[in-house]
């Protein structure tokens, strides 16, 4: 579900989300069980907020229910990744060390587990690090990816993480 950002930042408003002013994933996965979602390449990310579009003609999908994964576990984190795909995390995007990432392995021991107010998707891993795909473009850190620290919950990456069952 997550990776159809467009749809959701342009039309998802009705459910208590703001477009690039912010939102939640409850508010996302609830507009997507409520009207469906359209296939990405029918409704393209452009990075900014747009008018919500009429997707009538696309057949949609709609989620059957959503779940959480348990509260900062990162094990169950890499093995649901594993095993159902990319995730919704909410992350701690506050420290400028993170709004200006530019490479590398994101390792600030000042990016707090707490205080989420952003919502990336996580798409792999390695023993290493976390990858995740930002909303900001890809002018943002290594063409609009992260990679974070594993194993110390940095920026909070286990504390929201959720995904859909179709």
């Amino acid at each position: 579900m997550p990776s159809r950002p467009q749809q959701i930042v342009d039309c998802s408003t009705v459910d208590g989300n703001e477009g690039c002013d912010g939102g939640s994933l409850r508010g996302a996965f609830r507009y997507a069980a409520r009207t469906g979602l359209i296939p990405e390449q029918n409704y393209p990310y452009t990075g900014k907020k747009g008018r919500c579009k009429s997707t009538g003609l696309f057949a949609r999908t709609k989620p059957k229910k959503w779940a959480m994964l348990p509260f900062g576990d990162e094990d169950a984190m890499e093995k649901a990744l594993a095993t159902i795909g990319p995730l919704a995390v909410g992350i701690n995007a506050s420290p400028i060390t993170f709004q200006l990432y530019r490479s590398g392995i994101y390792d600030d021991p000042f990016c707090f587990p707490f205080g989420l107010n952003h919502a990336m998707l996580l798409v792999g891993f390695t023993p290493d690090y976390w990858i995740l795909l930002n909303w900001w473009g890809k002018k943002w850190g290594e063409d609009g990816y992260i990679r974070i620290r594993r194993g110390f919950n940095r920026c909070g990456v286990a504390n929201m993480a959720a995904y859909v069952v179709l």
